[in-house]
């Protein structure tokens, strides 16, 4: 959403809380003045990072694009049901299965060499424009980090 310098915390709160970091279990009454100002951002909408369902089917026969789904198997399968009413199950026609567990090394993402690995045995050629799935993208968003980690830099979230 247009922030150049941002970090993701590696495994988040949970690889937090395994490592026995601080954490608080209520917010300070007063914050001083100059940590008051911290959060008020403003992003800028990228529209080539982000596509609908017209510009999917626009691409589907273009040997250049691919859609991998970070739902599981079954449901991209469509044998397991949807956990929200009125999704459809299984996946779009053509799309590839790469469930976000499988980048993961317990928490956290696994190293970029193994990344680069698990992408490369689905799509070899780095220059392939990759559009991530899932439910909701939100998972789709962690295979979609873990595609830039890899090396390829053309991801876009649907």
């Amino acid at each position: 959403m247009g922030f150049n310098n941002v970090v993701v915390l590696d495994g988040g709160l949970p690889q937090w809380l395994l490592e026995n970091r601080p954490t608080v279990s209520s917010l300070e009454k007063e914050i001083p003045d100059e940590l008051s100002a911290l959060g008020q951002v403003s992003g800028v909408y990228q529209p080539n990072l982000v596509c609908d369902s017209s510009y999917i089917v626009n691409n589907m026969t273009n040997e250049n694009f691919a859609i991998i789904d970070a739902r599981s198997a079954a449901r991209f399968c469509g044998t397991a049901t949807e956990p929200r009413a009125g999704m459809r199950s299984g996946h779009i026609p053509d799309s590839l299965n790469l469930p976000f567990a499988n980048i993961l090394a317990d928490h956290c993402m696994k190293n970029p060499a193994q990344l680069a690995d698990i992408f490369a045995s689905m799509i070899p050629n780095k220059q392939t424009e990759i559009i991530f799935t899932c439910g909701s993208g939100i998972t789709a968003c962690i295979i979609m980090l873990a595609a830039s980690i890899a090396g390829y830099q053309h991801t876009v979230l649907y």
